[in-house]
């Protein structure tokens, strides 16, 4: 199927299209992730082409990452520091390796790498003492944030031959951070100009450029990219809102909100430029798909009805629609997976966590408190299930869609 060429996309965005009704819209089976047990949370972050996810899950009151499949089942991770530390997948590559954060026996995080079931530390930039990897494209490419000798956070990629290479930082400029990267090794992120203002970049070969924001706005971070360039993430506008947007670097566009909601955040851009992400609301936050036919939805309005699931965050998509994200059944935060019902792929079904299913448990684990600065989607995660935190200065994020940032999903 031929992309969207990003100029209209951009059109679209700025135009607004009315909303869509939910029936004109293809339902959404769900699937539970696991581990299996009502009392289990569980969080979704990432998804691949063929479907694969990673995330964090909790066992025995300790968060690690893991790797799942379409149908529910998930394998356990471990972390680089032992059964009991922390650690979260915010990345998976069409080959199914992982990357993410764990706990380190130095007492700092480390950046890992999990290709088959075995944890790599994959250290830091030189002179650092603690670095996070955020996402991973199918050349083997990885975006992550470290800091360095001089104790500042920088952005980096890690080329197919394990090599660091800094981004560097805006003129004059006190950080950066690193959300996403797509097929061809572009970055984007966040960086603190001299202001300390965070601005949203791109590092695309010509260095850390600022990626723009949204008119009349001030702050921004960008959260993912596909191979077309299209960006998403969220920025204020000109009421000091924080709203998602979509668009190329210098061209970014508003979203919206869902219906009573105040902000917005884009998460994850696939192929086709649908955006996922989450809608702050009143008490908490509901997932939404955006596509620039169809505007913004909340996907609680696609589900059957009666599922008992309540989708709070939307991390990643893919370019087959499938969507991965973490809502709450019976109260408890579960990862979940989307699958739309025109999909032609495996059946998944509806299912809940007292089913069972393949998923096993998994065993201790990372969270928000695996690094010392709030630079992972982890955060972003735990901040929308609770209260939905809303400072650009928190900005952190995950995950393209195919080809996008994390892995070419």
């Amino acid at each position: 199927m031929r992309r969207l060429a990003p100029l209209v996309l951009v059109m679209v965005a700025w135009l607004m299209p009315p909303r869509v009704e939910a029936g004109t819209l293809s339902p959404y089976a769900i699937t539970d992730l696991g581990p299996s047990g009502s009392l289990t949370r569980s969080m979704g972050i990432a998804i691949n082409a063929s479907g694969a996810i990673a995330g964090a899950a909790d066992s025995e009151g300790v968060m690690q990452a893991f790797r799942g499949d379409a149908g529910g089942g998930i394998v356990g991770l471990g972390s680089l520091a032992g059964l009991s530390g922390r650690s979260s997948g915010l990345g998976i590559n069409g080959g199914g390796v992982v990357v993410g954060v764990s706990d380190y026996d130095t007492g700092r995080p480390r950046a890992f790498r999990a290709d088959g079931g075995e944890m790599a530390d994959l250290g830091t930039l030189p002179g650092g003492s603690w670095s996070e990897a955020v996402a991973i494209n199918d050349g083997g490419e990885i975006a992550g944030t470290g800091n360095r000798a001089d104790g500042r956070a920088v952005a980096f990629r890690i080329d197919a031959g394990g090599e660091f290479v800094e981004l560097g930082l805006l003129p004059g400029g006190q950080s950066s951070r690193a959300f996403g990267i797509n097929g061809l090794g572009h970055v984007v992120g966040q960086a603190q100009d001299r202001w300390g203002i965070n601005r949203a970049f791109i590092a695309d070969g010509q260095g850390i450029r600022f990626a723009g924001t949204l008119p009349g706005g001030g702050a921004s971070v960008a959260r993912a990219i596909n191979d077309d360039g299209l960006i998403t993430g969220h920025a204020t506008d000109s009421s000091g809102s924080e709203i998602a947007f979509i668009g190329r670097a210098g061209e970014l566009a508003a979203l919206g909100v869902l219906p009573g909601g105040h902000s917005s955040q884009g998460l994850s851009v696939n192929a086709l430029g649908h955006v996922v992400g989450l809608s702050s609301m009143g008490g908490g936050s509901r997932a939404f798909l955006w596509t620039a036919e169809g505007g913004m939805v909340d996907l609680n309005s696609l589900l059957e009805p009666d599922t008992g699931w309540i989708l709070q965050v939307a991390s990643a998509i893919n370019a087959d629609g499938l969507i991965v994200g973490t809502g709450t059944f019976g109260g408890i935060s579960r990862a979940f997976l989307l699958r739309p019902s025109d999909f032609g792929g495996s059946d998944g079904g509806t299912t809940d966590p007292d089913d069972g299913g393949d998923g096993g448990g998994v065993p201790g684990g990372s969270g928000p408190n695996a690094v010392p600065e709030p630079a992972s989607i982890t955060l972003v995660l735990i901040a929308a299930l609770g209260a939905c935190s809303r400072s650009l200065a928190r900005g952190r994020g995950i995950r393209a869609g195919p080809g996008g940032s994390g892995p070419r999903r």
